[in-house]
C-alpha cells in the first residue's frame, strides 16, 4: 500500500469509529508521541489514544489538508475539529466536559514498516486547545487541590 493511502486510511477509520480498524493500522513496537510529553507504546497505546480524544470529543473528525511521503516516511497536516462532550484524560488530570467546539491543526509524522505505522509523531498546539475549550478547571493536577 502506498504511504498516502495507509496516512488517508487511518484518518477515514478514525472518521468511520473504526476502532478496530485503526488500531490494526500500527504494531506492537509502535510509537506514539505528541505534545506534554506524551509516549504511547504498542497497540495498547493506540488504544489509549483513541479512548481518550474519542470518548473526550465523540464527534471529532479529521480532515487531511496535505501530505507529503518519501520512501518508509510521511508528513500530514490534519484539522481535527470536534465537540467536548465527555471528559478529556491529560497529562496532570482530567477536563470535564465543556460542550465547546474545538479546531485544531496537527501535524503527523510517521515512519512506516510492511504497511502499518512504526513511529507516529503527532504535534499540535496544546495551548491553543486549552483556550478554545474555554475557562476550565482540571481536576486531579498536580499541585491542585
Amino acid at each position: 500500500m502506498d504511504i498516502k493511502e495507509l496516512v488517508q486510511k487511518s484518518v477515514d477509520e478514525w472518521n468511520a469509529k473504526d476502532k478496530k480498524a485503526f488500531v490494526e493500522n500500527f504494531t506492537e513496537r509502535s510509537k506514539i508521541t505528541g505534545p506534554g510529553g506524551l509516549v504511547l507504546h504498542g497497540l495498547a497505546g493506540v488504544e489509549k489514544l483513541w479512548d481518550v480524544w474519542q470518548g473526550g470529543l465523540p464527534d471529532n473528525q479529521g480532515v487531511i489538508g496535505t501530505v507529503f511521503a518519501s520512501g518508509d516516511r510521511a508528513c500530514a497536516e490534519v484539522i481535527f475539529e470536534g465537540t467536548q462532550t465527555g471528559t478529556l484524560h491529560i497529562a496532570d488530570g482530567q477536563i470535564p466536559a465543556t460542550g465547546r467546539r474545538v479546531r485544531v491543526p496537527i501535524a503527523q509524522v510517521h515512519t512506516v514498516c510492511d504497511d502499518k505505522f512504526v513511529t507516529s509523531h503527532l504535534y499540535f498546539d496544546q495551548f491553543g486547545l486549552l483556550a478554545e475549550l474555554g475557562p476550565i478547571p482540571i481536576s486531579g493536577a498536580a499541585g491542585r487541590d
